[in-house]
């Protein structure tokens, strides 16, 4: 493996010395309703030496395993790298996560501690951490000081922390990241982002924590929103003068409807990457002439991080709009069938991945490890096809997941969920998408005799036991479900009767 650390063994050895140097510049702004604050790095390096001291009082040590549930905060960066110097890894989760789903995560990562920040957290972490041998604790909004920095404890080959998966399959798995400097951190690497002020308006808890960490690194500022407004974002751009800004496809497209958008001044940005899902093809025109030759689009994955990549000179020609890229330097993708062979270029198939970035494996996951990886190579799930210049497609999803704006929903979860509703006999869940392609969860259901649920009590019903990112948009009440003839519910034949 090559060594990009410069002789640094660890990158939160890196990140530290950095801060150190960086000194009184501002890190990171806190962009809240009606409040505007700042941390300065010298201040962010304290908090963290002050947090990892009482991590270390409530005995937390190397090899533990750190949870994080506290939003879209400057603590829930500052706690990563707190966990990272007393030894131990962080796993981040976002809000919304259900409690099911965070007591699955914390078995499966055997985490020794989940720090929490806010009532509804709480209640959640406390729901969910029961029985999993994880101590639940409050934020300390003034954590004890102490004069000398606390030694770091982690080392090269230690896990530094867990990145989850969309959920695809029900419960997100996690996917192992270790402490030596990865290639995007080394100092030449970060040379580039020195100037950078990123704008941070969806959950740190997916790439924006990631991109949050580089720019931090790199000594750029970071400005931090809690939660997407399109109005409260443009009027950032203009105020802030950001550079750079991440987004999901449905978040491009409110700022392109955005009445604000005609008057306010972008010229700051350089950077608009676009990532979770592809976007539609006309709105990336509309992003182009708006925002000029600086959109971008990305796609990837937790298990392989970056795969394709397309350019804002790419996306100038129409006819590329409608893909994701070609494959990023070091990665080869191939397009195969059931059995593994790559198939003729304009051939579906599904998307093969190999690269030195590619998962060792899910943590305690053995038999989903062993279905995705083979030889090296990372089976996406996802269908797409390659044209004869090796740009990707992607036409489909090989498990029916709909791709969300903030998760992949897995039908057949949301449906175990909706018949679980007292009022409820049998439901199917489908894919809808608006015009701009965007696809959002919809069901169809049969309620029990003598029962009428409203959409809205069911709606809500999967929010409360699911999680609201995985709820359906949209229920209505049949009188039966169409079903395939192997007896399964035909999804495909419920999207037509609801676009009838």
């Amino acid at each position: 493996m090559a060594d990009h650390s410069d002789g640094y063994a660890t990158t939160i050895e890196l990140t530290l010395d950095r801060f150190a140097r960086y000194g009184d510049r501002v890190a990171i702004t806190v962009d809240d309703p009606g409040s505007r604050s700042e941390w300065t790095f010298r201040d962010v390096l304290d908090r963290v030496h002050r947090e990892a001291r009482r991590l270390d009082g409530l005995g937390v040590r190397r090899g533990d395993v750190v949870a994080i549930m506290v939003g879209s905060t400057p603590t829930g960066l500052v706690m990563r790298w707190a966990a990272n110097v007393v030894g131990a890894a962080w796993v981040s989760f976002a809000d919304g996560s259900s409690p099911t789903t965070v007591a699955a995560l914390l078995r499966t990562c055997s985490a020794r501690l989940l720090v929490v920040a806010g009532t509804g957290r709480r209640e959640t972490a406390d729901r969910a951490a029961a029985g999993t041998g994880a101590t639940v604790v409050d934020v300390d909004p003034d954590p004890p000081a102490d004069a000398a920095p606390f030694p770091v404890r982690l080392r090269p080959d230690d896990l530094a922390s867990i990145s989850l998966t969309g959920g695809s399959t029900g419960v997100p798995k996690g996917v192992p990241r270790y402490a030596a400097v990865p290639a995007y951190s080394s100092p030449a690497a970060l040379a580039g982002w020195s100037d950078t002020v990123l704008l941070v308006c969806t959950p740190i808890a997916h790439i924006a924590g990631t991109l949050s960490l580089v720019t931090l690194a790199a000594g750029g500022r970071v400005v931090l929103q809690a939660e997407f407004d399109a109005a409260r974002v443009l009027a950032a751009i203009a105020r802030e003068r950001a550079t750079t800004i991440q987004l999901m496809p449905r978040n491009l497209y409110q700022l392109l409807d955005h009445p604000d958008l005609a008057t306010t001044d972008t010229s700051g940005l350089r950077r608009v990457r676009i990532g979770s899902a592809p976007a539609s093809a006309d709105r990336l025109g509309e992003a182009l002439e708006r925002f000029g030759p600086i959109v971008g689009q990305t796609y990837g994955s937790i298990e392989a991080t970056t795969i394709c990549s397309i350019e804002p000179d790419e996306l100038a020609r129409p006819e590329l709009r409608g893909t994701v890229g070609r494959p990023v330097r070091g990665v080869t993708v191939s397009v195969c069938d059931d059995d593994g062979t790559p198939v003729p270029a304009g051939t579906t198939g599904e998307v093969w991945v190999h690269s030195g970035a590619v998962m060792p494996g899910y943590i305690g996951n053995p038999e989903e490890t062993a279905a995705v990886l083979r030889d090296g190579w990372f089976r996406t799930g996802d269908l797409g096809s390659l044209d004869e210049h090796g740009y990707l497609t992607l036409v489909g999803r090989a498990k029916e997941v709909i791709f969300a704006e903030r998760a992949r929903i897995y039908p057949s979860e949301v449906e175990n969920c909706l018949v679980a509703h007292p009022g409820v006999t049998a439901a199917g869940v489908f894919a809808r998408a608006d015009g701009d392609g965007v696809e959002t969860a919809a069901a169809a259901v049969v309620p029990r005799a003598g029962c009428a649920p409203t959409a809205d009590e069911l709606i809500g019903w999967v929010a409360g036991h699911r999680g609201p990112t995985v709820a359906p948009s949209e229920v209505r009440l049949v009188a039966d479900l169409p079903l395939t003839p192997s007896g399964k519910v035909d999804r495909a034949a419920l999207a037509r009767q609801a676009s009838g």
